[in-house]
């Protein structure tokens, strides 16, 4: 498990647990939702909701949407938070929640932590590339 035993890293851990779990309470609103790419091979496309664009945790992050075109074992959508380091070009998945409808529409099925707990350098051509330049834009750089 990638959470040490010490008061930094649990303190880290339930920030992020917290962010996670308030996930369905935050899709809630009418997200302005921004296509970022359409990938055949994996038969989804990809937006960003411009509107949840902030500081969490001292780095700007944004939730991002994956509408599958078809569902996988019941879900057509995937919300999920990511943060950035502009200045040093990573990301990190935060955590998200799966929803049984496009658009991060109906009850979320299920929630999600990131798989990494620190950030990852972007690599070009990405999607984390896409959704950096499309974050850091809005933090002017």
């Amino acid at each position: 498990m990638w959470v040490k035993n010490d008061a930094k890293d649990m303190k880290r851990f339930f920030l992020i647990l917290s962010a996670v779990l308030s996930l369905g309470a935050v899709r809630a609103h009418a997200a302005d939702w921004q296509p970022l790419s359409k990938v055949v091979a994996d038969r989804a496309e990809y937006f960003i909701d411009m509107d949840s664009v902030k500081i969490r945790q001292g780095n700007p992050s944004a939730y991002v949407l994956t509408n599958y075109n078809r569902p996988r074992d019941g879900v057509a959508s995937v919300s999920t938070l990511y943060a950035v380091d502009c200045s040093k070009r990573t990301i990190v998945q935060l955590g998200g929640s799966n929803f049984p409808e496009h658009y991060a529409q109906g009850t979320a099925l299920s929630q999600f932590i990131g798989r990494n707990s620190t950030q990852q350098p972007v690599q070009a051509g990405t999607l984390g590339e896409k959704i950096l330049r499309e974050i850091c834009a809005t933090q002017g750089q």
